[in-house]
């Protein structure tokens, strides 16, 4: 009768170590979400090609051109802070109505870093 006492106090000792484990492991849910991110097609809508493109915005992780312009070389990332960033192409390629696709990440979890603001210069 001790054995099974015995036993059965070792057995729930083991029961009540799984369940606090199971509880208080970091879990992959319970992982900070990562910084968010968005995409903006930026069109020169200026009356001459630009070389040039400045954009504005807040708590900027990362900018990146996804899509360039068609025939443009990959530009240069010239200037980067928290709320700004400006890509500088080798000439004035970006003609009027062209675009480029960018994607901005916050510099948060959670956060996406929006472009609020931008300009073209030649």
């Amino acid at each position: 009768m001790l054995r099974l006492a015995l036993a059965g106090s070792v057995l729930a000792v083991a029961a009540l170590a799984v369940i606090i484990y199971a509880t208080t492991r970091d879990e992959p849910d319970n992982a900070p979400a990562p910084p968010a991110s968005e995409e903006y097609a930026i069109v020169n809508d200026g009356a001459e090609a630009a070389r040039r493109l400045v954009i504005e915005g807040q708590n900027f992780g990362g900018v990146e051109v996804l899509e360039n312009a068609p025939g443009c070389a990959t530009p240069d990332q010239t200037a980067f802070s928290l709320f700004d960033a400006t890509f500088e192409w080798e000439s004035a390629c970006v003609g009027p109505g062209e675009r480029v696709i960018v994607r901005s990440t916050g510099d948060c979890p959670g956060c996406t870093g929006p472009i609020t603001a931008w300009r073209w210069e030649e």
